[in-house]
């Protein structure tokens, strides 16, 4: 395999590590608030479909870690760390595509620069 078919898998891993953290991090926010919603203090009754999310929120994490640890075989920390601010964005659209949450213009802004400064490493990889 040749280093650039190895960077490649690198920055996949890196892709597929960040969509992880936003949908962990969506579960996360979806359970907390339906939990309190419900006026649920523990997981019973129907907090249950929380906890089910809950649980979804952290096999989420635990696969964002897997494809974290095969993308630092692959690539410099320098370059993966930086790539992994993208889970910023992916945070943003998902909150405002799932949860219904506003994005602002400034946030809009900042994950324009976000999405440059991964190009511009991206492209130097």
């Amino acid at each position: 395999m040749s280093r650039w078919q190895g960077q490649l898998i690198g920055v996949t891993c890196v892709l597929v590590a960040v969509v992880m953290q936003g949908v962990g991090q969506i579960c996360f926010k979806w359970a907390a608030t339906r939990a309190a919603r419900d006026g649920s203090s523990s997981w019973r009754g129907r907090a249950r479909r929380s906890r089910h999310v809950l649980v979804l929120g952290m096999s989420c994490y635990i696969v964002q870690a897997t494809f974290w640890t095969l993308a630092l075989r692959r690539l410099d920390i320098s370059v993966a760390f930086p790539l992994g601010s993208l889970s910023f964005v992916a945070v943003a659209v998902l909150s405002s595509l799932i949860l219904g949450e506003v994005v602002g213009g400034k946030r809009w802004v900042g994950i324009a620069l976000i999405l440059t400064g991964a190009a511009l490493l991206g492209a130097g990889v």
